[in-house]
């Protein structure tokens, strides 16, 4: 089966930032990426594909305003701050999925951007207060909306809010089994604490198990609650989304350290802010100093070995997805075709592992930010056939 040239042709034109550069782009880049590969290999990862995100690349926010459309407005943010799931959006079925899935997306957006947009962790614990009490008002207010009553609190004016609100409302989402979102602010508000936790700075490196319980409070709640845009009530796919939110999480990890390197370099990091999130005892374990791998980067002694030790432990947890999801008993001893766009989401950082292998471990190596055609074809192939 051949992907529709519409499709593959959106996805490919949709420039920017390491995700979707043209074809003449794509080919220029792609061959510097193989040029430039490191002699030297380790072991391989085993089974991976490949993951690029544009984590916090940018400081501020956009502004906010009652005028633009919900879509608009969140798909431009998407395009701006996080591209894998402006492109995975293509995927959720139209009308009633696919604006919904933007909403969660930039929710998610909006609060990855509050770190690095405020001055200090107070203005920080504000803006993430105002966003708890938003997504409260807003569930008081379609609760009070299907009961034929007044809505208890005026729901905030911003676009994010104002796509979940009608989401809410949509009949279609309400007749599923999980009655889409309508059960779902637990989660919502479990990502704004993660968030909110996230404000205070550290001045020693995270464990592992802090990082993947902060991956599962935040990545694997996004997949729970696409599940549950998507009607499905499931054990069995909780299990699976665990796993596929931990690894994106810890790919997200891997990609944000140029970033973050470069801030401490430039001296656009805030005082307290340590941002060399490796886990702590990979960085241990390969005796890496934090200031010397700002100073001399992929140089850095024993960095990529605490890189491929991280990398190692997302392709673990890809591993897991695929294993969960092969027990899972479902009717007819096949996926369900509903549950693929959730599925398509593993595949980023499939993506990002592999092309990370290729470039024997080096975060800083320039074609990583430029995932290329095949990300668009692997999660055209997952989005029709499940697998990943």
């Amino acid at each position: 089966m051949t992907p529709t040239p519409s499709l593959l042709r959106g996805l490919l034109s949709t420039g920017s930032a390491g995700l979707g550069p043209s074809a003449d782009v794509l080919c220029a880049s792609l061959g510097s990426t193989l040029s430039t590969r490191a002699s030297k290999r380790r072991r391989p990862l085993s089974s991976s594909s490949s993951y690029s995100t544009s984590s916090a690349n940018s400081s501020k926010p956009p502004p906010t305003t009652t005028l633009v459309d919900p879509k608009t407005y969140m798909t431009d943010l998407l395009q701006q701050t996080d591209r894998t799931s402006y492109l995975i959006s293509h995927f959720f079925p139209q009308p009633h999925h696919h604006v919904p899935y933007l909403a969660l997306r930039a929710f998610n957006a909006e609060l990855a951007q509050i770190r690095e947009s405020v001055s200090n962790e107070i203005l920080g614990r504000i803006r993430m207060g105002w966003w708890r009490d938003a997504i409260r008002a807003l569930y008081a207010s379609v609760e009070h909306s299907r009961g034929g009553g007044e809505a208890a609190r005026r729901v905030p004016a911003h676009p994010v809010l104002k796509a979940l609100h009608s989401a809410l409302l949509d009949p279609v989402l309400q007749s599923t089994p999980s009655a889409g979102l309508l059960q779902s602010e637990h989660h919502l508000q479990a990502i704004i604490s993660a968030r909110e936790d996230d404000l205070a700075s550290s001045a020693s490196a995270p464990s592992l198990d802090s990082i993947e319980r902060y991956a599962e409070r935040t990545s694997s709640r996004l997949a729970y609650l696409e599940l549950d845009l998507l009607g499905v009530r499931d054990e069995q796919m909780d299990e699976v989304c665990s796993h596929i939110g931990k690894a994106r999480g810890l790919a997200n990890l891997l990609a944000s350290i140029p970033f973050h390197a470069r801030m401490m370099r430039t001296g656009g990091s805030k005082d307290g802010q340590r941002r060399l999130t490796l886990p702590q005892e990979y960085l241990i374990k390969r005796d890496v100093v934090e200031e010397e791998v700002y100073r001399l980067g992929p140089d850095a002694p024993g960095l990529r070995d605490a890189i491929f030790d991280t990398a190692t432990r997302a392709n673990d947890y890809l591993i897991s997805a695929r294993t969960a999801l092969s027990r899972a008993q479902f009717p007819g001893a096949r996926v369900p075709a509903v549950l693929y766009p959730v599925l398509v989401g593993a595949v980023p950082a499939q993506d990002y592992l592999k092309r990370l292998e290729g470039v024997n471990f080096d975060v800083f190596e320039p074609g990583l930010q430029v995932s290329g055609w095949k990300l668009s074809w692997a999660l055209w192939r997952t989005s029709r056939t499940g697998r990943f």
